[in-house]
């Protein structure tokens, strides 16, 4: 029994997420199509940990996709902030005596 190869436009680029509908279609193509990984890898042309990594993912989506690290303490624009705030009020402070 023949069947129909899947429509790939697949163009990943190193670095940036992989598209929801290559993620399901690579967990599908494992858990029903009974895929195995070098198949997978033939045919997305992806690392083998890249392939380990989306099935082993719990959903397909990400929650937060714009988030890529810890959220820094300070930013530069807040700390400029802080200094002109009390480069002002160090003014005023020694123009009262």
């Amino acid at each position: 029994m023949a069947t129909t190869p899947l429509p790939l436009k697949f163009d990943y680029l190193p670095g940036f997420e992989i598209e929801t509908e290559h993620k399901n279609a690579i967990r599908e193509l494992h858990g029903f199509g009974k895929k195995i990984t070098p198949e997978l890898i033939q045919c997305y042309k992806l690392g083998r940990s890249t392939i380990h990594r989306v099935l082993g993912y719990d959903v397909t989506t990400r929650a937060r996709p714009g988030r890529t690290g810890r959220p820094q303490q300070l930013t530069d624009a807040r700390v400029n902030e802080i200094i002109e705030y009390c480069a002002e009020n160090w003014e005023q402070r020694t123009m009262d005596y």
